[in-house]
């Protein structure tokens, strides 16, 4: 029994440390468990604190932003800020814009930042490339909330904020020179008469005003345009480029009557104006009967106060006598170009021929003309008003 009771306290320190072993092992899976834990959760916090730094980068906000746009569309955006020019619509201004983003995209650059609300300002571009870029555009981002994490990360969150069109003024002049009556659009616009800077009286037309109401030479100067222009005078399109202005922005267009109205003359008019011409010429060659007695002969082609009805008789009774005798008169290469019509009631032509006579002696003289001739319309008839 002593025996016994020796075994028993021997044994009582051995299941005492196997105890404590056994609380130390729990002890330290348990520090391990939470260790494993908290290591968790600490890589976890950090990848999503990585993650929401990464997505709170403005880029990404930008990303949304050109997104939108490209979207809805560069018509959406609000123009009020912007100043045209009479002659230069907003729509145009838009629909320039739609198709360069058409053609080339959105990208998008940071300009600078507002140390005073941490607003950040960035561009909005558009072109064919980068050293040719068109801002068409700038957007704010707004600092909406912030929040630090993992002690070295400050997360900003941004907002668009409006988006406000840009139009790059490159300022150039227009000046075009015509006739009165020719209608004249600026980008589809018709120019009121504050666009006039000078309206004068043709001096080729100067005896044909006499006799009916004819246009002035118009200038309009444009001013200020900001963006290539589509200029139409009547019929004919220009389309102007500040490439093609001069050093100091300047165009010049002058349009003349010739330049604006080439056209073919009627059969029936032709045949009319070359007989006029035919009968005058026959007066000074003494070609025409009755030619020694009077200018009746001529006086239906002319207005009845016309001065070269004056210098006819005066050639009649000064130097009629003094032409060659002559017989077989006849006219050769006749044409008439330069057909040009200034109103309903007045135009002019060239014509030009070759007047062959034989002279008493049996020479053949060739005496050639090249005039142009101003036709007026006076009650239905076509008569000549000037020659030059």
């Amino acid at each position: 029994m002593t025996e016994n009771k020796e075994n028993t306290i021997q044994n009582q320190p051995h299941t005492s440390a196997e105890k404590k072993s056994k609380k130390a092992l729990v002890a330290y899976l348990l520090f391990l468990a939470v260790l494993v834990i908290s290591v968790v959760f600490i890589l976890r916090y950090a990848w999503n604190s990585l993650t929401l730094y990464e997505a709170s980068r403005p880029e990404y906000v930008m990303e949304s932003v050109v997104a939108s746009l490209s979207e809805n569309g560069f018509a959406s955006l609000s123009a009020e800020h912007l100043s045209f020019h009479p002659l230069e619509p907003a729509e145009d201004y838009f629909r320039e814009m739609e198709n360069l983003i058409s053609a080339y995209g959105i990208s998008y650059a940071f300009l600078k930042e507002n140390f005073s609300d941490g607003s950040l300002l960035y561009g909005l571009y558009s072109g064919d490339r980068s050293e040719n870029m068109t801002q068409i555009a700038e957007v704010s981002l707004l600092p909406e909330s912030s929040e630090s994490r993992l002690y070295i990360l400050n997360l900003t969150h941004y907002v668009p904020g409006e988006i406000l069109p840009c139009k790059e003024d490159n300022y150039y002049n227009v000046t075009v020179t015509l006739p009165g009556n020719v209608p004249v659009l600026v980008n589809g616009i018709a120019p009121g008469a504050e666009f006039i800077t000078e309206a004068i009286s043709y001096d080729q037309l100067t005896y044909c005003e006499e006799y009916v109401s004819l246009p002035e030479q118009v200038t309009y100067s444009f001013a200020n345009l900001t963006r290539p222009c589509s200029i139409m005078l009547g019929a004919e399109e220009y389309r102007l480029s500040p490439e093609e202005a001069d050093e100091n922005g300047n165009f010049v267009l002058v349009l003349d009557f010739t330049d604006f109205s080439p056209r073919e003359m009627p059969e029936d008019l032709q045949r009319y104006v070359l007989d006029a011409v035919e009968t005058y010429s026959n007066y000074f060659s003494r070609d025409l009967e009755g030619c020694r007695e009077s200018i009746d002969p001529i006086r239906h082609l002319f207005p009845e106060d016309s001065v070269y009805l004056t210098l006819a008789d005066q050639y009649r009774r000064e130097d009629m006598g003094v032409f060659s005798s002559h017989t077989n008169t006849h006219f050769l290469n006749e044409s008439v170009t330069e057909y040009t019509v200034y109103t309903e009631d007045c135009f002019s032509c060239r014509i030009s021929y070759d007047k062959s006579m034989t002279l008493s002696g049996g020479r053949e003289m060739i005496d050639t003309t090249d005039n142009v001739y101003y036709f007026v319309r006076i009650d239905d008839v076509w008569v000549i008003a000037d020659i030059r």
